[in-house]
């Protein structure tokens, strides 16, 4: 079984690492400190991996663009989540996108077990820090649903949708192709395609505009 790590503090890769490999002796792990590498990797990867693993977020793309366009572009891949302190403002929006689990960095020795094996049951896990409980977790998840058939009821596809997702960031169309393996002027068609479809003027900018307005995406600040 395979698993991707993506963190750009050298630190915590090697200190998750480390617990991964005492505790898990069949994943073959992976290791990622380049946005548009990971995501390309992910897009050619048969299989794809077991799970992910996600820390700060790199210069070009926010964390929760990072995470709303891999839950909407594969859909049921297992996301775990690291973050340096509770009081983190991204983790309820990253809840709600679909992050399957969240642990602390402090306590990466007891948790991060705990978690993987979670995720290998098909179970959710929160570090009781973050005092997220059932209830709230399928409040976020509701809500993130409802959004997200707001959005298919405009007949948006789902590479119209992965292209939204990447919007917050600052890829260029070139980089947003590689992720996608589209063209450059193919995602500037798709962009153009979008806006006509929804009636929006300004292009890129007016539909990021409309897009948080709607919550289609999300934007915060990266300090995952």
């Amino acid at each position: 079984m395979k698993v991707f790590i993506y963190h750009n503090q050298a630190d915590v890769v090697v200190l998750v690492r480390h617990h991964l490999e005492a505790g898990f002796a069949s994943l073959s792990i992976v290791l990622f400190n380049d946005c548009i590498h990971f995501l390309q990797q992910l897009h050619f990867a048969k299989p794809l991996p077991h799970f992910i693993i996600l820390g700060l977020s790199s210069k070009k793309i926010e964390s929760l663009a990072l995470i709303e366009f891999i839950s909407t572009h594969y859909a049921g891949l297992p996301l775990l989540l690291v973050v340096s302190e509770v009081g983190v403002k991204q983790v309820k929006d990253a809840l709600a996108l679909g992050v399957s689990a969240v642990v602390l960095e402090n306590n990466i020795p007891q948790e991060l077990p705990e978690a993987v094996a979670a995720i290998f049951n098909h179970q959710l896990y929160f570090s009781a820090q973050l005092g997220i409980t059932a209830k709230i977790h399928k409040i976020l998840r509701e809500e993130r649903w409802a959004e997200q058939l707001n959005m298919k009821s405009l007949r948006l596809t789902a590479t119209e949708r992965s292209i939204i997702s990447l919007l917050p960031g600052t890829l260029s169309y070139k980089e947003i192709g590689l992720i996608l393996n589209k063209e450059e002027k193919t995602i500037e068609v798709y962009i153009q395609r979008i806006c006509k479809k929804l009636n929006i003027e300004g292009g890129r900018m007016g539909l990021l505009i409309y897009c948080i307005s709607r919550k289609f995406i999300r934007i915060g600040d990266a300090s995952f």
